[in-house]
């Protein structure tokens, strides 16, 4: 894999173009999904949510047997986990303090790492925390953002 220090500033700025391309476009299926579930709730038919968004009813069941699947938004909160509240802020859909104050609130479950001190060879399972590291790691949100994510919980760096 090409490292980014290996890259010339253009295709560094072209890469995180498209990094921030893709981030709007998993928001924005999250966006649809959610909208298209409060029409259906709301008592709007199938076809005519079809009819609306240009596409066959077929593919409005498929795309609502999907959404049904996602994780719901938990009240007070703009994304329904770490990584799209992250993605919401790179795309400039939500500012900073609010960014850093629902990261910083989001109920993270303790770290279950018994297994670990057991098996050699265990792999935990993925935990919200991950998002987070990893939005640092996309660029998402900047090792201060981070830094101050950790100080609003509490952590010492």
């Amino acid at each position: 894999m090409t490292t980014m220090t290996a890259l010339s500033l253009q295709q560094q700025q072209l890469l995180a173009q498209a990094q921030i391309s893709r981030a709007l476009e998993d928001v924005a299926r999250l966006d649809t999904q959610r909208a298209m579930l409060a029409a259906i709730a709301a008592g709007v038919r199938q076809q005519t949510l079809a009819d609306t968004l240009g596409v066959s009813q077929g593919a409005v069941s498929q795309r609502l047997k999907v959404a049904r699947d996602a994780a719901p938004v938990p009240e007070g909160f703009v994304g329904a986990s770490p990584r799209e509240i992250a993605q919401r802020y790179a795309v400039r859909m939500i500012d900073r303090p609010t960014m850093l104050q629902q990261l910083a609130d989001w109920p993270y479950p303790p770290r279950d790492h018994s297994r670990a001190n057991e098996e050699w060879n265990y792999v935990a399972d993925a935990h919200p925390w991950d998002d987070v590291t990893d939005a640092r790691r996309r660029g998402w949100i900047t090792d201060e953002d981070y830094d101050a994510i950790l100080d609003r919980r509490g952590y010492s760096r």
